[in-house]
C-alpha cells in the first residue's frame, strides 16, 4: 500500500493533464455522435411526415373519356381512357367553332397596320418604314477620281439638318467650288490667278511642292500682289487678290488659318493635294459655318452669302444654291408647310 500511494503521488502534473484531456475528448466524441443521431432521427421524422401527407391525398378521378382506339390493359390508367390516335382526333371544347385548315392570312395581313391606332394619325405604313435609297443623291457630279470610294460622297438628303432636307454635302460643295473657280482639272492644285503658273511664275516651284509656310510667303509677296493688280487692272493703292491652289485661297487667308495652332495645320506640311482638300473642308465647315446651317443656327441664305464672300466663282454663280439639285430642298419643304400640307417621314427635318 505504501508503494501504491507512492506511485500515485509520484505522477507528474503533465501526466495528470493528459488524462484529463483524453477524458474531455472522449466526452466530446460522445456528444457529437449523439447530436448526429438526433439529426438523423429528425430528418427521418420529417420525411415520414411528408410521405404521410402525400399518401393522404385522394386518388385522381377521370371524368372524361375520349374517342378512338387505346390501350385496353385493365390494370393501367389507360384502361379508363380511350387514348386518341392523334391530337386532331380530339373533339373541340364546347362553345368554340370547329378548326379550319384555311388560315386565310397573307403577308399583307400580317403587316403592322398603324392606321388602327385609335385617335392617332401615325401616317406611316410598313412600306414607308422600308429603307428608302432614293434619299441618297448619287447623281451629283462631284469631280471625284474614278478610284475614289463613291460611298464616301453619299449623304442622306435629310441627315442632320436643322432647317430642312436636301442640303448638299461638303464633298458636293467642294466639287462645285472647284468647277466655279476653274480648278477642277488636273493642274488645279498648282493654279494661280489667270494661270500664272504657266506664264509669269512658270519658273517657280509648283504650289503643291511648297510647304504651307512657303505658300504663305509667296501669296503675300510683292511679286504676286503686284502681278494680281496688273491682271485685275487695279491701282497700287487697291487691294490685290492672290488666290492659290484648287480652292483659290488667298495668301492672307492661308496665313490666318495656318498661324492659328488650334486649327491643326503644320506650317512645314506640304501644300499638296491632301492638305488643300483639308483646307477646303475647313473653310466651308468652320470659316463659312456649314456646321451652323446644318444645326439651324444660321439660315441657308446666310450660308450662301458667306460662301460667296470666300469664293469668287460662287459669288458670280447666280444659280448656286446649297439645296439646289437635291431630292427636295429646304425652300420647297418650307413652302409645303406654309400651304398646310403634311410632311412625309423623309421630308421631316431632324
Amino acid at each position: 500500500m505504501a508503494n501504491a500511494a507512492s506511485d500515485t503521488q509520484g505522477a507528474t502534473a503533465a501526466e495528470i493533464l493528459m488524462d484529463q484531456q483524453s477524458a474531455a475528448a472522449a466526452e466530446a466524441q460522445a456528444q457529437a455522435a449523439a447530436a448526429a443521431q438526433a439529426a438523423a432521427a429528425a430528418e427521418a421524422a420529417k420525411k415520414a411526415a411528408s410521405a404521410s401527407w402525400f399518401n393522404s391525398l385522394p386518388e385522381p378521378q377521370f371524368t372524361s373519356t375520349f374517342p378512338g382506339s387505346g390501350d385496353s390493359d385493365s390494370g393501367s390508367v389507360a384502361a379508363t381512357i380511350n387514348a386518341p390516335n392523334s391530337i386532331f382526333d380530339l373533339p373541340p371544347p364546347a362553345g368554340l367553332p370547329p378548326a379550319s385548315t384555311d388560315v386565310g392570312a397573307t403577308d399583307d395581313d400580317l403587316a403592322t397596320d398603324y392606321t388602327k391606332i385609335a385617335g392617332v394619325d401615325v401616317g406611316a405604313t410598313d412600306d414607308d418604314l422600308e429603307t428608302d435609297f432614293s434619299i441618297f443623291d448619287t447623281d451629283a457630279d462631284t469631280g471625284a477620281d474614278e478610284d475614289e470610294n463613291p460611298l464616301s460622297l453619299l449623304r442622306p438628303a435629310n441627315a442632320g439638318l436643322g432647317r430642312g432636307s436636301g442640303f448638299k454635302s461638303i464633298e458636293q460643295l467642294k466639287a462645285e467650288i472647284a468647277a466655279a473657280e476653274g480648278t477642277a482639272d488636273a493642274g488645279g492644285y498648282d493654279r494661280l490667278l489667270d494661270k500664272g503658273e504657266t506664264g509669269t511664275f512658270s519658273g517657280n516651284k509648283p504650289l503643291s511642292e511648297m510647304t504651307l509656310a512657303e505658300a504663305i510667303a509667296f501669296g503675300t509677296s510683292d511679286a504676286y500682289r503686284n502681278y494680281s493688280r496688273d491682271v485685275l487692272g487695279r491701282g497700287p493703292n487697291e487691294l490685290p487678290s492672290t488666290p492659290m491652289g484648287k480652292y483659290q485661297i488667298v495668301g492672307t487667308t492661308l496665313a490666318e488659318i495656318v498661324n492659328n495652332p488650334a486649327n491643326g495645320f503644320d506650317p512645314n506640311a506640304l501644300f499638296d493635294a491632301d492638305t488643300q482638300e483639308k483646307l477646303g473642308e475647313y473653310i466651308i465647315n468652320k470659316k463659312r459655318n456649314y456646321e451652323d446651317v446644318l444645326s439651324g443656327d444660321i439660315t441657308q441664305a446666310e450660308f450662301e452669302k458667306g460662301l460667296g464672300q470666300e469664293f469668287e466663282g460662287i459669288k458670280k454663280d447666280e444659280d448656286f444654291s446649297l439645296s439646289g439639285g437635291s431630292v427636295m430642298n429646304a425652300s420647297d419643304i418650307e413652302a409645303k408647310v406654309a400651304r398646310g400640307e403634311s410632311l412625309t417621314p423623309r421630308e421631316f427635318p431632324l
